[in-house]
């Protein structure tokens, strides 16, 4: 019996060391993070491009407006 004890303990630190699920918890956080960092980098986009094309229509009405005039 404390054979057996003493195998799985060491088994057990070997998993608490190794243990595939940290490992796919650590990729799964990886991924998270990469998305986030992604989608905040794809929102500064749409951010700068809605501001573009705000500006753009905020011109062109200032010229429809020039020329109406």
């Amino acid at each position: 019996m404390k054979t057996g004890d003493c195998g799985t303990k060491a088994t057990s630190s070997i998993g608490v060391r190794f243990p595939p699920e940290t490992i796919l918890f650590f990729f799964k956080n990886l991924f998270y993070v990469t998305s986030l960092y992604l989608f905040s980098i794809n929102f500064c986009i749409r951010q700068s491009l809605f501001f573009f094309m705000w500006v753009i229509f905020q011109s062109q009405g200032s010229i429809i407006s020039t020329f109406s005039t």
